[in-house]
């Protein structure tokens, strides 16, 4: 809305110079000579002079609210618009005029003019002297309670918005922060385990941003925090540092444009994905916003997400997504492509075949144990995919016992029917030694510690489920009972120091991708590699499939761990160690997937093979704030017992398959 052009306080009347902030007498006054001061600028222009300090969505809700602006508003707004250092201090010394002032309807002198109060007071100067005492203790009580209600207003509004002046943000039920961010909010609100790389986000930006000259990248998101229902499990933590890490690596390479990031949560069940990408959509021009990345996990909300942002055009990069189907071609839900849309990692189908051959021929019998929906009631396009893979793969489908198929909805309480369940596996009548877990890893661990109290805990049982299970926590008591031995089968992503061993036949475009990643502060004179990691089966563009993952070392900086011990199954340690090549490693194919079971603890002496640890060059190793423990992990070794199983359907699985869960 634009001013009238009379006489009121604020009206442009200096000869087409714009409204005087002198002549502004309230707060309304106020906003409406900042809407006047862009003139024929939008919105989407005001945003993009600021230079990402305002948003598109701040700046109209910020002019549209019935308050003061905050003053970081005004000083970005100011300069925004076009005015020198002189106008913008004459504009935020009528801001420190008007803050906190309650407005003053019908002007300071009130209705009638001074004269009206001499003919009230009779001119006698001891009811003058009386009504002016009487009007101070009001005016400075109005102002007091004034000042109150601002001050109730604006803790509301933070507790709305997760103890911030921003609207982009918003806390949910629960206390969940959800919204877009580029860091200047204040590093804690996604929680204190994302405080370090936030602050990290926030000083990058400004460092971005003061240069003038770039571009926006967004990581979308499921941040985990205070939902109970939350799939994630505190997994992003390490996404989000990745995110952060090729952002500052490239930065600071002397190259245009820079690279500006924003953090997007959709909630640590994605039920606030609509808002987080219309906020995306809405800031596409005036914020440079260039693509999307991370996208989240394989169920219905994100595939939703993905496709709203393809509306817009914007490039996607899916991290995690492993369901079949969930790519470019949209035929994960069969309503079309979703252009725009890459993955990285390897599709569920592609994991369970690798499983699969690593059985071997052996005799076992499979019961299956799943779930189709989320906490949302929403499909979970993961446990759908992994559910068809168990039961329509070749190498797996034979070991399933057609009477065992157990479900469960993760709304009515896990907890409750997994005992149940797991109870059953001793009631059939067949010895059901094996395991097709389709569900989410937040369930296992209580269901590996049901597994561990069944009336026939004794019989050696192996779970098998997918790459999901990377982020279960290797001390999970159920994996350390000595009378319930349990093993936990899935096939994990490479790591770099498997990307770049030996056993990777092309180990070379990752070691040209390190090189020009951690690349000095200069202009690389070699073309970007692409990584193995980065192209699979899912890719159009790769005819194979990522090596499979040799063991691994910590980082050169970490201290070097002890020799790895030789155990029996069911011996167990949660502290990872370093393996001694054996005289003739066992050799490893394509199909061949990291396995997982308990961590060993010494033991009496039993034969053990391992394969060898080799320690990744130290330019593999990025070095960013925000932290890098997970870069690598720990070796995996090959444990066999002193005395070998007899074969039959209660085998466990062989030695040959089973190490120890990453850390």
């Amino acid at each position: 809305m634009r001013l009238p052009q009379g006489g009121r306080p604020g009206a442009a009347d200096r000869q087409g110079r714009g409204p005087d902030p002198l002549r502004v007498r309230d707060q309304k006054e106020f906003r409406d000579a900042l809407k006047q001061l862009r003139g024929t600028k939008s919105y989407n222009a005001v945003a993009s002079a600021s230079k990402g300090g305002l948003s598109t969505t701040t700046i109209h809700n910020v002019l549209a609210k019935d308050a003061l602006p905050s003053r970081d508003f005004v000083a970005k707004y100011l300069p925004a618009c076009g005015l020198g250092e002189a106008e913008q201090e004459r504009w935020l010394a009528c801001w420190e005029r008007l803050d906190g002032q309650p407005a003053q309807p019908g002007g300071p002198a009130g209705p009638g003019g001074p004269g009206r109060w001499q003919d009230l007071l009779g001119g006698r100067r001891a009811r003058v002297r009386a009504g002016l005492v009487a009007g101070t203790v009001l005016a400075l009580t109005a102002a007091l309670v004034a000042w109150q209600v601002h001050e109730s207003n604006v803790d509301h509004f933070r507790e709305q918005h997760c103890g911030t002046s921003s609207r982009d943000l918003v806390t949910g039920p629960g206390g969940e922060c959800t919204g877009v961010t580029d860091g200047s909010d204040g590093a804690a609100v996604f929680g204190d385990d994302l405080k370090p790389v936030m602050k990290a986000i926030g000083a990058e930006n400004r460092n971005v941003t003061d240069g003038g000259d770039y571009v926006t990248f967004a990581f979308l998101t499921p941040l985990s925090s205070a939902d109970a229902n939350s799939l994630t499990v505190g997994q992003y933590v390490a996404e989000l540092e990745g995110a952060y890490t090729a952002v500052e690596e490239e930065n600071k390479k002397d190259s245009r444009p820079k690279i500006r990031l924003l953090v997007a949560s959709m909630g640590s069940s994605e039920r606030a994905w609509k808002a987080a990408v219309d906020q995306l959509k809405s800031v596409k021009d005036g914020e440079h916003l260039v693509a999307v990345a991370g996208l989240g996990l394989s169920q219905q909300e994100t595939v939703d997400a993905t496709r709203e942002l393809a509306k817009a055009d914007l490039p996607m990069i899916g991290d995690l997504i492993t369901a079949d189907g969930f790519d470019a071609t949209g035929a994960v839900d069969g309503k079309g492509p979703i252009n725009g849309l890459a993955r990285v990692a390897l599709s569920n189908t592609d994991q369970l075949t690798a499983i699969s051959k690593q059985l071997g021929s052996g005799r076992r019998t499979a019961a299956l144990v799943s779930t189709q929906v989320t906490p949302n009631g929403t499909r979970d396009l993961y446990t759908e995919s992994l559910r068809k893979g168990f039961r329509t793969i070749a190498g797996l489908k034979k070991h399933l016992d057609p009477n065992s198929d157990f479900s469960f909805d993760p709304r009515g309480g896990p907890g409750a029917i997994l005992p149940t369940i797991s109870q059953n596996f001793c009631n059939t009548g067949k010895t059901i030694d094996t395991v097709y877990y389709a569900a989410r890893v937040k369930y296992l661990p209580v269901f590996l510690d049901a597994l561990a109290q069944r009336s026939c805990h004794a019989q050696p049982i192996t779970v098998i489920t997918g790459s999901d299970a990377a982020s279960l926590d290797p001390k999970t008591q159920a994996l350390h009972t000595a009378d319930a031995p349990i093993t936990v089968l899935y096939a994990s992503f490479p790591s770099p120091a498997q990307l770049s061993g030996p056993a990777n036949p092309d180990r070379g475009l990752y070691t040209a991708f390190v090189k020009n990643f951690t690349a000095p502060t200069t202009t690389s004179s070699s073309p970007p590699a692409t990584s193995p990691a980065a192209t699979g089966p899912s890719s159009p563009t790769t005819p194979s499939s990522p090596p499979p993952p040799p063991c691994t070392t910590p980082p050169p900086t970490a201290p070097a761990p002890p020799p790895c011990p030789t155990a029996t199954p069911s011996a167990t340690s949660s502290t990872p160690c370093a393996t001694t090549p054996s005289p003739a490693p066992a050799a490893t194919s394509a199909s061949t997937p990291t396995a997982t079971a308990p961590a060993p603890t010494p033991s009496p002496p039993s034969t053990a093979s391992a394969s060898p640890c080799p320690s990744p060059p130290a330019d593999q190793t990025p070095s960013y704030p925000g932290g890098g423990a997970g870069l690598y992990r720990a070796c995996p070794t090959t444990v066999h017992p002193p005395t070998p199983p007899a074969p039959g359907p209660t085998a466990p699985l062989p030695p040959s398959a089973e190490a120890e869960i990453p850390t």
